[in-house]
């Protein structure tokens, strides 16, 4: 391994890539409200406000990357709506949006 790849090597380990990193994860169940969006469209228009709210970061020394600027969003509905909606099911590994994109 050469000297670029120990340093990416040593940064990825050492997690400097939080710096980058929001502090809170935006929220955006007040949108969906707003526009009374079905579940399927608030999972659709979350991945597409998750994407328009990266910022891309690239490293001088870096050739292929995808730094996650943004801290993962977990809530499509208030925490009371999501309840009554999914109250006697059993979800996907407890996941309340998307997983594994």
């Amino acid at each position: 391994m050469n000297e670029r790849l120990n340093n990416l090597r040593k940064r990825v380990r050492a997690r400097e890539y939080k710096k980058y990193r929001l502090n809170k994860p935006p929220d955006f169940v007040w949108e969906f409200d707003k526009e009374e969006l079905s579940w399927q469209q608030r999972v659709s228009r979350l991945t597409r406000r998750m994407c328009e709210s990266m910022e891309v970061i690239i490293e001088p020394d870096e050739k292929i990357v995808f730094i996650q600027t943004v801290p993962p969003v977990s809530n499509v509905y208030k925490l009371e709506d999501f309840s009554r909606l999914t109250e006697n099911r059993t979800l996907h590994e407890g996941v309340t949006v998307v997983s594994n994109i």
